[in-house]
């Protein structure tokens, strides 16, 4: 029973953010914003929404292992899962601009994770500051698109996706956005219960359930997404749903969870699973910088690197 409330209210999130995708893509297009910006503002915001939602809801129950557990392991899971499954369908491209603007932004906010977790755990105060630090991210990322097109993560800005068709109306646009808010809301607290209870039931400790579980499942979105992608030979846009997120994971969702439900972060995540995320941060980056592309090769490592992490965290 406890099984099937966890799959069903995972279905809900999944369920919830693509609505939300497709609203907000569809608003951001009647707007005129350029297809990269959609995808490394918009989408992956709104992929990232369950990551959000669950880690609220597991706040407010003073679950700090799901809380942290689910930014951290979810930020693992779209560096070596995500990037790992993308390239090796198809070898993603990038550019020496995309690298050092969001590629840097993504190592410095896990670096910041660490110091948060040093300095008396997420407070409003911090998380203030990093919605600060996330909204400054959104307006350089909306000048930059607006400035310089080529500043982006594919190394041709024509094999950017076009919006297939008319655009969506006025009114379905709210619909899509309030039926995946209310989705994602309801999901989530299904899903984080669960999770709870299967820790209980297991015996295994929520950090651990957070940091697979819980991670691999609200990652389904960004995975969803970038399969996709690449199948459509669009798989350099890969690299920039992953930044994008990873960035959202740690000021969005971190400083949303700090300013309403403060919490410490676990010592054993602190210590372990934030030290692991920088190195395949810095990992996944160097392989990007190498060539400027993750070749299959890389993505296959990647992704043995994801296997094997899970191997080690799971008792």
């Amino acid at each position: 029973m406890i099984f099937l409330q966890t799959v069903f209210g995972l279905a809900i999130l999944i369920a919830g953010g693509d609505f939300f995708v497709r609203g907000t893509v569809g608003a951001a297009e009647r707007i005129g914003i350029s297809p990269l910006i959609i995808g490394l503002t918009f989408v992956a915001f709104a992929t990232s929404l369950p990551e959000l939602a669950t880690s609220i809801q597991a706040a407010q129950v003073q679950a700090a292992g799901i809380v942290f557990g689910n930014i951290v392991g979810s930020n693992i899971c779209n560096l070596l899962l995500v990037l790992g499954i993308s390239a090796m369908l198809a070898p993603i491209s990038c550019t020496h601009r995309c690298l050092m603007r969001d590629g840097t932004l993504v190592f410095g906010t896990a670096v910041i994770l660490v110091l948060v977790a040093f300095s008396g755990g997420l407070t409003r105060t911090i998380g203030l500051a990093l919605m600060a630090g996330l909204a400054a991210y959104l307006v350089l990322a909306l000048r930059t698109g607006q400035t310089e097109p080529a500043a982006s993560c594919s190394t041709d800005s024509s094999e950017q996706p076009k919006p297939a068709g008319p655009f969506m109306s006025s009114w379905r646009i709210g619909i899509f956005i309030v039926i995946g808010l209310a989705l994602i809301a309801v999901g989530s607290k299904f899903f984080v219960q669960g999770a709870i209870s299967i820790a209980a039931d297991l015996g295994v400790a929520q950090s651990v359930i957070g940091i697979t579980i819980v991670a691999l499942g609200t990652s389904l979105p960004e995975l969803v997404t970038s399969v996709i992608a690449a199948l459509r030979g669009h798989s350099d846009l890969a690299l920039g749903n992953v930044l994008g997120s990873n960035i959202y994971n740690v000021l969005g969702i971190g400083g949303m969870t700090g300013i309403i439900a403060p919490i410490d972060i676990p010592i054993e995540i602190a210590t372990f699973d934030i030290p692991v995320m920088i190195v395949t941060t810095a990992v996944a980056l160097w392989f990007a910088v190498t060539g400027l592309r993750i070749s299959r090769g890389e993505g296959g490592l990647l992704l043995s690197g994801y296997g094997a992490y899970m191997l080690f965290v799971w008792p």
